[in-house]
């Protein structure tokens, strides 16, 4: 179901590691079919909060915290559920 809105595309990059610097290290990219919509998220520090903004990617593909999408980090992962329990797709952050 989720597939007939994929009408966008993503790059996707997957991490493979960390190098010698600890910094991480990635796949060659991959071109993926999503949805991508613009978000504001509230960011909470101590008594302070900033709205900052944020995409998020409606996708088919399973993706971790710390991939990259359009060469950005993913900060978080929900799946999308379906009624018969099925996971039918991803909502990431970044």
């Amino acid at each position: 179901m989720l597939r007939n809105y994929l009408n966008q595309t993503a790059k996707l990059e997957r991490q493979n590691g960390i190098d010698d610097r600890g910094q991480s290290t990635y796949h060659i990219a991959k071109i993926i079919r999503c949805r991508k919509e613009k978000r504001m998220r509230l960011q909470v520090a101590g008594y302070s909060s900033t709205l900052k903004p944020g995409t998020v990617y409606y996708i088919t593909i399973p993706v971790v915290e710390g991939d990259k999408l359009d060469g950005v980090v993913v900060l978080a992962v929900d799946e999308w559920v379906g009624l018969k329990g099925n996971v039918q797709g991803y909502e990431a952050v970044v």
